[in-house]
């Protein structure tokens, strides 16, 4: 099951525990707690407790730049209308995504499909 079925049905489990039902989600609400949707960067200097990267890497992976116009990692930025600065969360479901396209020898994986 993955991280975002567990999400859509978090709403089911808890139902279930609250009237004392058996559990057939035993855990997954626990899962679905602990994941979050976004992730800030990290402070300058320190690492992604989610994924290692330290604050460079992961704006490699969510920033548009010449030789990467379309980021493998989403991201979303909030700020308030007129302002110059805002908070810039990177989308934690996409970056695992990213994340787990590659082998133990840091290869990319190329899914095959069939025709």
């Amino acid at each position: 099951m993955t991280i975002t079925n567990i999400r859509k049905h978090t709403p089911e489990i808890n139902r279930v525990q609250k009237s004392g039902e058996q559990n057939p989600y035993t855990g997954l609400a626990q899962i679905a707690k602990q994941v979050p949707s976004f992730i800030r960067l990290p402070k300058s200097g320190q690492q992604c407790p989610h994924s290692g990267y330290t604050r460079s890497g992961l704006n490699e992976l969510i920033l548009p730049t010449a030789e990467n116009p379309n980021p493998p990692v989403r991201s979303v930025l909030i700020r308030k209308r007129g302002a110059m600065r805002g908070v810039r969360l990177i989308v934690y479901d996409s970056l695992m995504n990213y994340l787990n396209s590659f082998d133990a020898h840091g290869e990319k994986v190329v899914e095959e499909v069939a025709l």
